[in-house]
């Protein structure tokens, strides 16, 4: 097959080349130069592939760029993101591992990053934080080590007093036994376990 025109796109950096045979196609100004297409050229088939499996590196590239621009993600996470746009597995897995090789996923800080966030801001406890990761597949070693980390800097006692204090101050004074149903609800749905609970209503007159 030849080659025979090539238009650069007015509104994208893309080029739409047209075959011989009728066939048109659009590759993006990267894959273009890279190919060294010119009209005229015969295409061999397996150049052909070769171009176009190009351009689908380019467009996963593009898109997984475009979504880690929002917040940063789990390996998993962007894989399945990727997939669902109907990119196939085996031209996703070499652009995650060029992601991974420049920094731009990284579970292990993405997971330490995530934690930290959930702890310090939202206040979860261990068995609420461990149901939020589930969903990113991250190893358990990575997981683990974040969770052990990031306890050690905000502590759960620390967690739960913080959080007794502010929800007293809604319940109605004094702390009547349907206000300590509610608070200790509460701090269960946060993710604390009673062992944890416990200690912290003692010491602060409550039970």
């Amino acid at each position: 097959m030849k080659i025979n025109n090539i238009q650069r796109q007015k509104r994208r950096a893309r080029y739409t080349i047209t075959l011989s045979n009728g066939d048109v196609f659009g590759i993006s100004e990267g894959v273009f130069i890279s190919s060294g297409l010119a009209i005229g050229d015969t295409v061999e088939k397996d150049r052909l592939l070769s171009i176009i499996q190009k351009e689908n590196i380019s467009k996963i590239k593009d898109s997984a760029y475009l979504l880690l621009s929002y917040r940063s993600r789990s390996k998993h996470e962007l894989k399945t993101r990727l997939l669902e746009k109907e990119y196939t597995l085996n031209d996703i897995l070499p652009v995650l591992k060029e992601l991974e090789q420049l920094g731009l996923i990284n579970d292990q800080s993405f997971i330490e990053s995530y934690i930290r966030d959930q702890v310090h801001l939202k206040k979860l406890g261990p068995f609420a934080l461990k149901a939020s990761i589930i969903k990113f597949k991250i190893e358990d070693v990575l997981v683990e080590y974040a969770i052990d980390k990031i306890y050690k800097k905000y502590p759960v006692p620390d967690l739960i007093q913080e959080l007794l204090l502010k929800k007293m101050k809604i319940l109605a004074k004094p702390i009547d036994d349907n206000s300590k149903t509610k608070l200790i609800n509460f701090l269960k749905r946060k993710g604390f376990s009673w062992a944890d609970i416990e200690p912290k209503l003692i010491e602060n007159g409550i039970l």
